[in-house]
């Protein structure tokens, strides 16, 4: 059995996997996501190619770390890139790979045909690697994949270039292999494992991070600092390895990276709701008005609000205001949103209705960080939580560990006053 636990990965300041958990047994496993989700990143940590920032990687209760050359001989790997030997037979190709995986001399010519005959290529074999089409590179990396029958199967994007009757091929192949091996497959084609994948395991590119505390603890300050609505007194806040500073050249460039979304909607009383949204891209993002109204209305569609875009605020309940102030936000194409308190002020029936947008975006892999009373919310959607008390962190935690294990008594005197 493959386990994960609680594995995150840094370069820098870029976050490219944070707190992944899961464990895998027998079968076929998908892995989707948006490009920059940290899916070749995962691939490349399974195979120690990486080392994570923190968590571990388990084979059979085992740290793979602590299992040396052993835990090579279970693992077979097919990168997404096509590194081949150009001049190279592939027949040649395979026998040179299959004396790397120490398969005895004797085996070898037998056990090339059987992998080159799963993936179709027992006919091209004599061809170099240079004459290859990409569909037939792609099968003779799955295929040295498969030499010497490892028990874990990792695949990077295996279908790419393959026709799709390559692709149905290739998908009963591994089908065949699941009953008593463990695949992971990423892949952006879902057609190609949504009816053979036990499981699929879904990374989102950005993360979430909740600030809770109670109230006067500095919450809404730490965002107002943030996003440049107050300047902080010591300290300093970066954006992608950039200085939010009014004194920089770039500062309104980054400030426009960021999204709003404040308390008490702050819509414009005088215009309509597609007035408010397209003010911004209009007057900010230099767009015409033809196609502010074209990005405004696509937005105001998806958090279901169309049909109001002729509204004044005024004829708005609290929850459909707020839903038109997460839209404005999102038409200035945004990389990063905050949310100070968007639920504070709204009855729980209008709460779901927001929350329910917020968990979209979250699902999309919108990088988030919300100040927020909702603690349902906290536990489900946010990656990291973050306790504040007094204008000092308490604590910071994922969000599983926050709420199953404080760290802090503070932390904990807290939850079992906001929890019961």
């Amino acid at each position: 059995m493959l386990e994960v636990k609680d594995l995150s990965k840094a370069y820098k300041n870029v976050q490219a996997l944070n707190h992944v958990n899961f464990h895998l047994k027998e079968g076929i496993y998908a892995l989707l996501g948006p490009n920059g989700s940290g899916k070749s990143t995962l691939m490349n940590l399974l195979c120690q190619q990486l080392k994570p920032t923190t968590g571990k990687i388990l084979w059979n209760e085992q740290e793979i770390s602590k299992l040396g050359y052993s835990y090579y001989q279970i693992l077979g790997y097919a990168p997404q890139q096509q590194g081949l030997y150009e001049e190279m037979s592939g027949l040649r190709f395979l026998t040179y790979m299959a004396l790397l995986k120490d398969i005895p001399k004797k085996e070898i010519q037998q056990e090339v045909q059987r992998v080159a005959q799963l993936v179709n290529m027992q006919d091209h074999l004599t061809k170099k690697c240079r004459a290859y089409s990409g569909g037939m590179k792609q099968r003779l990396l799955v295929a040295q994949a498969l030499l010497g029958n490892p028990l874990l199967l990792l695949f990077d994007e295996p279908t790419a270039g393959l026709d799709p009757k390559e692709r149905v091929s290739l998908r009963n192949v591994f089908d065949k292999l699941s009953h008593n091996h463990i695949l992971l497959i990423a892949t952006h084609v879902v057609s190609d494992v949504e009816t053979i994948a036990k499981e699929i395991i879904f990374l989102k590119k950005g993360e979430i991070v909740t600030i809770v505390g109670p109230s006067g603890s500095g919450k809404s300050t730490v965002l107002r600092c943030i996003h440049g609505l107050e300047k902080p007194e010591k300290g300093a806040v970066y954006l992608n390895d950039q200085l939010l500073d009014p004194k920089e050249e770039h500062y309104r460039e980054l400030r426009n990276k960021m999204g709003f979304v404040f308390q008490h909607f702050n819509l414009f009383p005088n215009m309509t709701v597609l007035e408010n949204l397209t003010l911004a891209p209009i007057q900010v993002m230099k767009k015409s008005k033809e196609e502010a109204k074209e990005i405004a209305c696509q937005y105001l569609k998806r958090v279901g609000l169309l049909d109001k875009k002729d509204e004044y605020p005024n004829k708005l309940s609290g929850g459909q205001k707020q839903r038109v102030a997460i839209a404005r936000s999102l038409c200035m194409n945004p990389e990063i949103m905050l949310f100070d308190e968007p639920t504070s002020a709204l009855d729980p029936e209008m709460v779901i209705e927001v929350l329910e947008v917020m968990q979209e975006l979250a699902k999309e892999g919108m990088t988030m960080v919300v100040v927020t009373h909702e603690m349902g919310f906290a536990r489900t959607v946010a990656d990291r939580v973050i306790f504040l008390e007094d204008g000092k962190i308490i604590e910071e935690n994922s969000s599983k560990a926050f709420f199953s294990q404080p760290k802090t008594e503070r932390a904990q005197d807290f939850l079992n006053k906001v929890m019961h």
